[in-house]
């Protein structure tokens, strides 16, 4: 009986040393397939970064260099575009739009003629408490003051300080640009709550894609920034 169950004992670790020899092989065998099956999609992988069809990274050049929420560079971009004279091909249509966006808000019966003779971006209006706006443009008959919000809140009687700053110019208009075309808080006096209108970023990409469609502004030099200046707003805000 002794020397049976020795036999089995030895036997037993025979099965457990096979088994352990296979288990060992199988996990070679496993791990070669995975190093093949890895190989094999690294050079299909390089393959299609060869063939242009895998891509990453940002689409557009504001989110290459880091100031897609950037209110000053936005404000620049904007003034550009609201410049007939620009390379971006849109001349005053953009412009017209937006004006025609605050007179409809605003119940004027008139539109005034676009044709603008200046236009500045910041360091500007500091008449009082040396407050600036974001983008201003002046024309014949007009003067359009932007205020531009992408994510930071407004300052401390920021938009009544612009009112006072630019109500005495030729045709005021005051548009509050914001993520949702929200109110300002700060334009708290009757005058001022009456002439601030809301926009929307969204808004502001339909205008200038509506721009950009015109057969004429194709042909603008420079309508490839105006395109992708419209990757960053859709991606930005919506």
């Amino acid at each position: 009986m002794l020397n049976q169950t020795r036999q089995w004992e030895d036997q037993f670790q025979a099965m457990e040393g096979e088994w352990e020899g296979i288990r060992q092989q199988n996990m070679r065998d496993v791990i070669t397939a995975w190093g093949q099956a890895m190989t094999e999609m690294s050079h299909e992988y390089q393959g299609l970064v060869d063939a242009g069809r895998w891509v990453s990274g940002p689409s557009d050049f504001f989110s290459i260099i880091e100031r897609a929420e950037d209110e000053r560079t936005h404000s620049r971009m904007l003034a550009w575009l609201l410049t007939p004279t620009g390379r971006h091909g849109l001349r005053n249509l953009f412009l017209k739009r937006l004006l025609e966006h605050y007179d409809s808000r605003h119940g004027s019966a008139y539109p005034p003629q676009v044709r603008p003779i200046a236009h500045t971006v910041g360091r500007f209006s500091r008449g009082r408490d040396n407050r600036e706006a974001d983008v201003v443009v002046w024309g014949e008959g007009f003067t359009l003051v932007i205020e531009m919000k992408v994510n930071a809140g407004e300052q401390e009687k920021q938009c009544d300080d612009l009112y006072e700053n630019f109500k005495a110019e030729p045709g005021p208009r005051f548009l509050f640009l914001t993520r949702t075309g929200c109110k300002p808080e700060t334009a708290t006096t009757p005058d001022a709550q009456r002439d601030w209108k809301t926009i929307s970023w969204p808004q502001i990409r339909y205008m200038i894609e509506d721009a950009l469609n015109d057969p004429v502004s194709k042909q603008g030099c420079a309508v490839a920034i105006v395109e992708n200046y419209l990757l960053t707003l859709k991606e930005q805000f919506g």
